[in-house]
């Protein structure tokens, strides 16, 4: 099976399920971070997109170091790939990218990242 090759910024389609039944997919440009084991979601975007939150928290190790943060799964679309997946909600306010994937999401889409693309 050839493995989708992917860059250092890419779209992710979130799919947000209305009341009614219906679902619809939300554009997100997310940076790639092979150096963080988890993928993480701004608050704002959370709060914006209206996305249910889970009790579930984790322990997150990040650059400003050890801190307890709400995880939330999430349903999205990367480069044709339909993957389920843990984010963790953090503040990314002053950050230029919204979401972050990590090693979780790359190692379950199975993608090779190339930095030039």
């Amino acid at each position: 099976m050839k493995r989708k090759v992917i860059g250092l910024v890419e779209s992710i389609y979130i799919r947000i399920d209305s009341e009614n039944g219906g679902s619809r997919e939300v554009k997100v440009k997310a940076k790639i971070d092979t150096g963080a084991s988890m993928s993480s979601i701004s608050k704002r975007l959370v709060s914006r997109l209206k996305l249910q939150l889970h009790h579930r928290t984790a322990m997150v190790k990040s650059a400003l170091g050890r801190e307890r943060r709400t995880m939330l799964k999430l349903p999205i679309r990367m480069h044709g790939k339909h993957l389920k997946a843990f984010f963790s909600v953090a503040d990314r306010k002053n950050l230029a990218h919204k979401m972050l994937i990590g090693q979780n999401i790359l190692k379950l889409g199975k993608f090779v990242i190339d930095p030039l693309k």
